[in-house]
């Protein structure tokens, strides 16, 4: 870390360069890992998209398995009770 500290720029730069990680440690014990933007943008964007395709395969099983819920009959009360508000001054319709 303190090497780290002394030489952050020239850390900074080098990650970028090789888009390698690197393991910061104190006391011999690892404490953090710097990575590029680049990476850091990789590998979360890959997280994203593996989180969704997993919700969409578990929603396709749901669905296969009869589990489903029609989307109509979760957004109609939904809509009912914006409706209601509008029409009471609560909410304001979205303006243009």
């Amino acid at each position: 870390m303190t090497d780290f500290r002394q030489k952050a720029t020239e850390t900074l730069n080098r990650l970028n360069k090789t888009g390698e990680a690197e393991i910061l440690a104190v006391n011999d014990e690892a404490r953090a890992v710097p990575l590029s933007l680049k990476v850091y943008n990789e590998i979360n964007r890959e997280a994203l998209l593996n989180r969704d395709v997993t919700a969409i395969r578990r929603a396709m099983t749901q669905i296969d398995q009869g589990q489903g819920v029609c989307v109509d009959k979760v957004c109609r009360p939904i809509r009912q009770k914006l409706l209601a508000m509008k029409r009471a001054g609560l909410i304001k319709a979205p303006s243009k």
